[in-house]
């Protein structure tokens, strides 16, 4: 049996063990005379509808992970989200800016570009974060993370196409002095500690919470050119929450964070060369300086090693101040969300071609000043009626900037590409990019909930969006005259100004029936919405080839991308039984998409495509079941069989990047995902008792590069394509019962699963092709209390 084969059987024979034990679970549970559990699932409560509920009442599909889950599992960042539900993951990858791909049910952000809004929105305490990358790098001080599948368009200040990620903070408490701590000590040179402190000021008034955060992260590539370890990291980030309420009738939350992290980014490795003529000569110019190849011998399982001269020097900063303010107006309650966030990232002295040798080395600099207003009004118009009213806005200024300097080896690479003698010289600065944009969001929505009786529920809403984004380019330092670069038709690129705009109604019906009190099944229609705009990069508008002040006949390219729009149908379940002590969530889910958004890199050029029709579909089911007063055990899957973009033949004939989406599957899509968690807790005596856990994550192979499809280069490794991946996790410790600290050993990836997680074109270099390898095994010990 092949492979393939082999794990989409067991992956169904997994799927049909889960839906059996589902619905034959009590019965054959109530036979076991031995089972005396008295203990239940927890009541898990949700804010998805933007109300407290029950999740297992709401009509939407939501994945939950308290702050407890969070920490005990070591989910610190997105990178872990897989842990939380096999439908959502997260990739990093380039630079901060650009380089985070999430998404749920194959549906999101897939490839590099500052330009891009989420189809996964991303909402930490209700604001939305346009630039994810910073809000999901480190987690601290979180109450719980919820993840929402499927379009979200009337309830949230910001539309999303594919769903939507809730960050809570952990609130004040107006009575009670309080704090925690966390201490971890890990392989690859890696610590981090958490804390945090609650404090009341005036009794039942005010309260104020403070943490804080410090990391260093080792990092786990070896660089054969320089003998050190890449990717190495640190930063700190911290916190304040005050909440003030003066009365009953309203109250006043304002938070402030900040981070700064340090260090470098991001290490990338040449696996497959097919013979590229760019890096057989970066090999020779090598050689002749005794230094190694560019490219890397790479199979699966193998050495995690780069030989790139220069991975950069990162620094990112992000901070904010959000204030979220209720009044209890009698007929509903007021909710204002008023917040600020700057973000700032940059990267400096990467080599563009990431090789051995320094032919043109480059600094890329993003900053981001957002500005956003949600006003909520929600309303009970009778004992069976209620509506929620919403208004968003947000502006957000945007500025990309890129420096271009010669290396020490420009010249002899260009001379031996083209035989041109001179044009190159070391230290000269080609050019110096500026690239700014901006971002407006306008939108009024609203939701209804109907109990059209005991037992049937209709909730039905709609949103009105404007969307209106700019962006530009020129340079501050153009290319000197008689560049080696620009007879080689490489810089510069035509500068341009442009502008999108988008009007959009978007929204979202469900009707729900309650078996019992214990099982509800529901079906639901919503389409997103996804905003189209310009592509900030220098390369939008085309090559110079494209640029009419170097030559008569030139025709800039169009440098904006379409918006996105999904039609998403749903049909699903939830139900508790077996006493209270088991659950199953289940989904069958359909998704059709208009011009969804497929950002490539081709090499040298960042681009967007749309694909004009594409289309997703699939089942999903999650279980949790206490199968003693010890042991609890979570299962999940997700099974997506097809998932693919529309095959088009303008599509295909644009770019060799198209013919790499035409009719082909979804980026970062396996077919199957699960993952399994089983959880111990015993007393050892009153105060002490021993825990342990042991969960996997599995992904079925999946495409890693929306530039190309998989190719097996000469190095024997299989780029573009991620091959079936299992991860273990394990950990064991001893948890004091009273004063509520733990002490633990703990692995991530125990089995050291060696992949590369997200894969590109080599610059200018056709046929190779380079990776960002993910996290290998991760083990150490972690210390955890509350006082």
């Amino acid at each position: 049996m092949k492979k393939t084969q082999k794990f989409s059987f067991l992956g169904t024979a997994a799927m049909a063990t889960i839906m059996t034990s589902a619905f034959h679970a009590p019965m054959a549970m109530a036979q076991e005379q031995e089972s005396e559990a008295t203990r239940k699932l927890d009541t898990v409560t949700v804010t998805a509808q933007r109300r407290e509920e029950s999740l297992q009442n709401v009509p939407i599909q939501v994945s939950v992970a308290t702050a407890e889950i969070l920490s005990d599992k070591n989910i610190d960042n997105g990178t872990r989200f897989n842990v939380i539900s096999p439908s959502i993951q997260l990739r990093t990858a380039d630079e901060p800016a650009a380089g985070v791909r999430l998404l749920i049910r194959g549906l999101g952000t897939t490839g590099p570009s500052v330009s891009l809004e989420g189809g996964v929105g991303v909402f930490v305490d209700g604001v939305y974060r346009s630039r994810n990358g910073a809000a999901l790098s480190n987690f601290l001080d979180y109450q719980s993370v919820q993840v929402l599948k499927g379009p979200q368009s009337t309830l949230f200040g910001k539309n999303t196409s594919a769903g939507a990620v809730l960050l809570t903070s952990t609130a004040p408490d107006l009575s009670e002095t309080a704090g925690s701590y966390e201490m971890r000590l890990s392989n690859f040179d890696s610590r981090m500690f958490k804390g945090a402190v609650n404090l009341p000021l005036v009794d039942d008034k005010l309260a104020v919470r403070a943490s804080l955060m410090g990391f260093n992260n080792g990092g786990y590539v070896e660089n054969v050119l320089t003998g050190r370890t890449e990717d190495q990291t640190e930063g700190w980030a911290a916190k304040v929450s005050m909440l003030f309420e003066p009365s009953e009738t309203m109250n006043f939350n304002l938070i402030a964070d900040w981070s700064d992290t340090t260090g470098e980014c991001c290490v990338r490795a040449v696996y497959t060369n097919q013979d590229s003529p760019v890096t057989n000569l970066l090999d020779a110019l090598a050689a002749a300086r005794g230094l190694p190849d560019t490219t890397l011998d790479y199979v699966n399982g193998g050495d995690f090693r780069t030989a790139v001269r220069n991975n950069g020097d990162l620094a990112m900063r992000d901070k904010g101040l959000t204030l979220r303010s209720e009044f209890d107006l009698g007929l509903g309650t007021l909710t204002s969300i008023t917040a600020y966030r700057e973000w700032f990232s940059r990267n400096r002295h990467e080599q563009a071609l990431f090789s051995t040798v320094d032919v043109l080395a480059f600094s890329p600099q993003f900053e981001s000043q957002q500005f956003s207003q949600e006003l909520l009004f929600d309303t009970k118009i009778s004992d069976s009626i209620d509506a929620l009213f919403g208004v968003f806005y947000s502006d957000e200024d945007l500025l990309r900037q890129r420096t271009l300097i010669n290396g020490a080896d420009a010249q002899a690479f260009i001379t031996g590409l083209t035989g041109i003698p001179s044009g190159a010289t070391p230290g000269t600065v080609i050019q110096k990019e500026y690239i700014p944009g901006t971002a407006k969001s306008m939108s009024v929505f609203t939701n209804w909930t109907f109990a059209l009786s005991d037992k049937w529920t209709l909730a039905a809403g709609g949103r009105l969006s404007k969307e209106e984004k700019t962006g530009s380019y020129d340079n501050i330092i153009d290319p000197p005259a008689g560049s080696a670069w620009t007879l080689i038709n490489v810089f510069p690129a035509p500068a341009f100004s442009d502008s999108y705009d988008e009007d959009a109604f978007s929204g979202a019906i469900s009707l729900s029936y309650n078996l019992s009190s214990n099982a509800t099944i529901f079906g639901k229609f919503s389409r997103g919405f996804k905003a189209g705009g310009v592509i900030l990069d220098s390369t939008a508008a085309g090559a110079p080839s494209n640029n009419p002040e170097l030559g008569a006949g030139r025709v800039p390219k169009d440098p904006t991308y379409k918006s996105e729009f999904v039609n998403a149908y749903e049909l699903g379940g939830k139900f508790v039984y077996w006493d209270g002590r088991a659950s199953t969530n289940v989904s069958l889910f359909y998704n059709d998409i208009e011009d969804l958004q497929v950002p490539q890199f081709l090499g040298a050029a960042f681009s967007i495509v749309n694909s004009p029709s594409a289309e997703d579909y699939g089942v999903e089911i999650e279980n949790s079941f206490v199968l003693s007063d010890y042991l609890t055990l979570n299962l999940a899957a997700t099974y997506i069989p097809h998932a693919e973009y529309g095959f088009d033949a303008d599509l295909e004939n644009a770019t060799s990047g198209g013919a790499a989406v035409s009719g082909e599957r979804f980026l970062l899509t396996p077919e199957w995902a699960s993952n399994a968690t089983l959880d111990f807790e015993k007393p050892l005596s009153d105060r002490l008792a021993l825990i342990a856990s042991a969960g996997y994550q599995y992904t079925s192979e999946q495409r890693t590069n929306s530039g190309a499809l998989p190719i097996q280069g000469s190095t024997g490794y299989i780029a573009n394509q991620q091959p079936d991946t299992w991860l273990v996790d394990l950990s064991v410790g001893l948890k004091q019962l009273e004063q509520g600290w733990s002490l633990s050993a703990y692995c991530n990836n125990c089995s050291d699963e060696r992949y590369v997680g997200a894969e590109f074109g080599a610059t200018f270099q056709t046929g190779s092709y380079m990776g960002f390898p993910a996290a290998p095994r991760t083990w150490g010990v972690a210390l955890r209390g509350k006082f």
